[in-house]
């Protein structure tokens, strides 16, 4: 009889009992909970840097097009590849910038609107995309 107990005893100690696991999950499950926003948030931000330092590469990337060219890009392509127009063409010293940073943050094309004397705009419309609750982030107006 005395060998039962303490067989019985040891194997009790030995392991972790099914209320002691399920503490620990809700503990672990607690803690990921907590840091989730904490970690989407800081990612978000991460993404708004990101978009911008793109954006004012961008806007450099204009800029050195139109003292090069004489004339403002048609498409942020123009940038990348030599344009259409022959006379932008001749003067093209490009690449500009390479396509990573005609993005935003979150992946999509930076937009772009030629203007009237030199005069552009130049956004990420964010998060959400076009349209969103959460639309432009950074815009540039020359």
């Amino acid at each position: 009889m005395n060998n039962f107990c303490r067989r019985l005893t040891r194997s009790r100690a030995a392991g972790m009992t099914f209320i002691e696991i399920i503490f620990g999950i809700l503990i672990i499950g607690l803690l990921i909970g907590t840091m989730a926003p904490i970690l989407n948030n800081f990612m978000n931000q991460a993404k708004m840097r990101k978009t911008d330092t793109n954006l004012q590469a961008t806007k450099v990337a204009i800029e050195q097009f139109m003292s090069d060219t004489g004339s403002q890009p048609p498409l942020l392509d123009d940038l990348l590849n030599r344009p259409s127009d022959p006379k932008a063409s001749a003067r093209w010293r490009g690449p500009y910038a390479d396509e990573r940073s005609l993005q935003d943050g979150w992946g999509a094309e930076l937009v772009y609107t030629p203007g009237q004397g030199g005069k552009f705009q130049l956004y990420s419309w964010g998060k959400g995309g076009e349209g969103s609750e959460e639309t432009v982030v950074s815009a540039f107006t020359d």
